[in-house]
């Protein structure tokens, strides 16, 4: 199966559970979900139409085939890094909507240190670490990842931030913040180990 049709498929997964989040929510009489169901649902059907017309523009973002020692690979990563950014915040955003939400007293109470700990590090080698292990691949010609792969690696960031967020909430907060900065610490590792 080609990432076209893992993409492809994921979107059509988008639409199914976007209108059965449109029909809970009209339900409940909850404008905030049928809106949210809407949008998830356009969005799939976006993606799953443009994949036919934009995917060899969308195939210059994959990791694994951008050299990593030019320039437009850093406005690349970057942009990466925004969108992934933008993704830990629709997740909130989204978990607020469901009704998991972060209280003030979850923020203010005290965490373990060691959870904390976990999730900084965690953040850290799953942002900087694949960065610069995926240049090192890149540098040795070694670079076949399997669709699904390449899915998983690229929404792995923001699942982790959501399943952070139902279990431990300023856990997830630091290693949301421990993702952004090991991944800009990490980009310049990646382009010298290019060199």
């Amino acid at each position: 199966m080609s990432r076209k049709n893992v993409v492809q498929r994921l979107a059509g997964l988008l639409v199914i559970l976007g209108s059965i989040l449109v029909v809970i929510g009209a339900g409940l009489s909850a404008p905030t979900r049928v809106l949210i169901g809407i949008l998830v649902t356009m969005g799939g059907a976006a993606v799953y139409w443009s994949a036919d017309t934009y995917w060899e523009r969308y195939e210059q973002f994959r990791e694994p085939d951008i050299d990593y020692a030019t320039r437009n690979t850093i406005y690349r990563s970057l942009f990466k890094t925004g969108s992934t950014t933008v993704q830990f915040g629709l997740v909130v955003f989204l978990a607020n909507i469901v009704g998991i939400t972060i209280t003030r007293q979850a923020l203010t109470s005290p965490p373990s240190q060691a959870v904390v700990a976990s999730a900084v590090i965690f953040g850290l080698v799953l942002a900087g670490g694949m960065l610069a292990m995926a240049a090192s691949l890149k540098t040795n010609g070694n670079t076949d990842r399997s669709p699904r792969t390449s899915v998983l690696v690229a929404q792995s960031p923001p699942l982790m931030f959501g399943v952070g967020l139902v279990v431990a909430p300023v856990a997830a907060i630091y290693f949301a913040c421990a993702w952004m900065v090991g991944r800009l610490v990490g980009l310049p590792i990646a382009y010298h180990r290019s060199q």
